[in-house]
C-alpha cells in the first residue's frame, strides 16, 4: 500500500508539471500576440498611414501637437488617416508609441545636425546604429558617447553664485535683503558668494538630458542601458527645468570646450522633446525634430563657412550683396517659403534696381555633400531674371 500511494503521488505530480509547462506553453502565444500589437507604428515623413483603432480626445490632442494630420478614411470604417509633416522622432499616443522616419538616411540626419552645431570640431563618426534606428535611438545614442567623452575624468567643476542666510560672513552682505527681511536682527545674515562645485548650467542641461531620454521609450535596450549608466555621475547636480525656447546658451571658453559636442545635444534633445505627466509622475515622453529646421540650419551655417563669412557678417535674414556694385542682395530664408521641387535652393536673390525684369527670383543649383564641407555652392540664375 505505501508502495502503491508513493507511486501515485510521483504520477500526480509529474502530471501537474506537465500540464504547467502546456498551461505555459499555451499562454505564449497569447504574450506574443499581446507583445505584436504593442509594437510601435511606423509612419515616414509626408507619406499617409491608415490606423484601424478608433481614436479618442487624447490620443487625437497628441497627433496635433506631433504635427500629424488625421481625416477619417473612406475605405474602412472607423479607420483614420495619418499624415506625418516635417516632424519626425517618436511619440506617445495612450499605451502605443507612433515612430515617424525621416525621408533620408539617419545617419544623413545626424550629419545635418551635428555639423550645424560645430562645423568647425566636427567629426564624421560612424555610430553603431541597428537597420531599423529611428531618429530618437541615433541622438541618444551619440549624446551617451559624446557625454561618456566629456565626464571620463570627472564632472567639470565651476563657480555658481548662490544667496543663502548664514550665521556667519561668506561672500558679500546684501544689505537690503538684511534690512528688508531681518528687520535690524543681527542673524542669520543675508550673504552671496561663489561656490565652487559640480552644480553648474552644463551638467544641469546634461542631467535634464538624461532625465528625458530615460522616461523616453526608446526600443533598443542596449541604447536604453548606456543612457541609464550615466545617472549616478550626476548625483550631487540638481535637475533643472527647462521651459520650451527658454534653454540657455553656453558660451565655451578653453576650461569646457570638451564639453561642447554633449552640451550642445543636450540642448538638441531639452528643446526639442516633452515629458508626459500623470498623477505628478512622469508617464512618458515624446521627441520630435523639424526637418525643414534642421535643413535650414545646415545650409545657413555650411554656407557661412564656404563663404568664409564670420557671425557679423552671415545671419539670418540678413542680407548680402552679391556684387561690389551692388545691385542685387542675397540671403538665407525659410523652406517653408519655397515651393516643394526638386533643385530649389534656400536662397532668395532681390534685385535692388527696377530696371531688371524680374524683382525677386530662386537661385537653383546644387550644393556638393560629402564627409565634410568642400566646395563653395554652384548657383545658377534662371532666364527670367
Amino acid at each position: 500500500n505505501s508502495a502503491i500511494r508513493l507511486s501515485y503521488t510521483m504520477l500526480s505530480y509529474t502530471t501537474g508539471m506537465t500540464t504547467n509547462r502546456k498551461v505555459r506553453s499555451q499562454a505564449a502565444p497569447l504574450s506574443t500576440r499581446t507583445a505584436a500589437m504593442a509594437q510601435p507604428l511606423e509612419l515616414t515623413e509626408f507619406q499617409q498611414c491608415v490606423w484601424d483603432a478608433p481614436l479618442d480626445h487624447g490620443q487625437l490632442q497628441a497627433l496635433a501637437a506631433a504635427h500629424i494630420s488625421v481625416s477619417p478614411s473612406v475605405d474602412r470604417e472607423g479607420a483614420h488617416l495619418l499624415r506625418p509633416s516635417s516632424w519626425v522622432g517618436a511619440v506617445n499616443i495612450g499605451d502605443r508609441s507612433v515612430i515617424v522616419r525621416p525621408k533620408i538616411a539617419v545617419d544623413r540626419v545626424m550629419f545635418l545636425m551635428t555639423y550645424a552645431m560645430d562645423p568647425k570640431h566636427w567629426r564624421n563618426e560612424a555610430i553603431d546604429l541597428a537597420p531599423d534606428a529611428d531618429v530618437l535611438e541615433a541622438v541618444a545614442l551619440a549624446f551617451a558617447r559624446r557625454t561618456q567623452q566629456a565626464v571620463h575624468r570627472g564632472l567639470l567643476r565651476g563657480y555658481r553664485r548662490e544667496e543663502d542666510a548664514l550665521n556667519t560672513v561668506r561672500g558679500q552682505i546684501r544689505f537690503a535683503d538684511q534690512i528688508g527681511r531681518r528687520y535690524g536682527l543681527p542673524l542669520p545674515i543675508e550673504v552671496a558668494y561663489d561656490e565652487y562645485t559640480e552644480d553648474i548650467e552644463q551638467n544641469r542641461l546634461l542631467k535634464a538630458a538624461i532625465h528625458r531620454l530615460a522616461h523616453t521609450q526608446i526600443r533598443s535596450v542596449a541604447t536604453r542601458q548606456v543612457v541609464r549608466r550615466l545617472r549616478p555621475a550626476f548625483d550631487l547636480v540638481q535637475l533643472g527645468s527647462y521651459a520650451p525656447g527658454a534653454v540657455p546658451e553656453i558660451r565655451y571658453t578653453r576650461l569646457d570646450e570638451h564639453y561642447r559636442p554633449a552640451v550642445e545635444l543636450a540642448r538638441l534633445i531639452i528643446e526639442n522633446s516633452s515629458l508626459e505627466l500623470f498623477e505628478d509622475k512622469v508617464a512618458g515622453g515624446s521627441f520630435l525634430i523639424d526637418m525643414n529646421r534642421v535643413f535650414e540650419q545646415f545650409l545657413y551655417v555650411a554656407l557661412g563657412e564656404a563663404l568664409g563669412l564670420d557671425g557679423n557678417q552671415w545671419r539670418h535674414q540678413a542680407c548680402l550683396k552679391l556684387d561690389e556694385a551692388g545691385p542685387s542682395a542675397w540671403s538665407p530664408i525659410s523652406p517653408g517659403g519655397l515651393p516643394a521641387r526638386t533643385g530649389a535652393s534656400l536662397i532668395r536673390v532681390s534685385s535692388a534696381t527696377p530696371s531688371t525684369r524680374s524683382s525677386n527670383c530662386r537661385v537653383s543649383g546644387t550644393l556638393t555633400s560629402t564627409r565634410c564641407w568642400p566646395t563653395v555652392p554652384q548657383l545658377t540664375c534662371p532666364r527670367d531674371c
